[in-house]
């Protein structure tokens, strides 16, 4: 079975092909064909090897510049598809000299669950996200009243 797939890559099993070869030709194809064939190798052995379950969490960017007294709406949302993996985030929202103002841990749904937060006017903010795919950190300015 791999054998037809390196086969479909041009990967030839036959012994005189690279052993009868000879001639100053022949030693780029060798050397082609010994680099073609660790490839192969490395690819079959990457698709063989137990990998990490890792589903998306999804998470919603804040508006970025808002009025006084309006929220910063945060979300996340659990895309299952082709993988199964792991559900959880946490959600931090801090002020820019980085005191925590408000964090929360949260399951992701199917569905998009969303959470606020009201914040002070005319100050900025960091929402940071956590999941198991990394941190995404969005800035949010929060405009002074009009």
């Amino acid at each position: 079975m791999l054998g037809d797939r390196l086969r479909n890559f041009g990967v030839s099993f036959r012994g005189d092909d690279v052993l009868g070869a000879t001639g100053p030709e022949c030693s780029s194809s060798v050397t082609s064909m010994r680099g073609r064939v660790s490839t192969i190798v490395i690819f079959a052995a990457s698709l063989a090897a137990p990998g990490i379950a890792r589903a998306d969490v999804l998470v919603s960017r804040p508006t970025p510049s808002i009025r006084c007294g309006e929220t910063i709406k945060t979300g996340v949302w659990y895309r299952d598809f082709p993988l199964r993996g792991r559900r959880t985030a946490t959600i931090a929202i801090r002020s820019s000299s980085g005191a925590l103002l408000w964090h929360r841990d949260v399951t992701a749904t199917t569905s998009w669950r969303y959470f606020r937060y009201s914040p002070g006017c005319g100050r900025h903010y960091r929402v940071r996200y956590e999941t198991s795919s990394g941190t995404t950190t969005f800035r949010v300015w929060v405009r002074k009243r009009d």
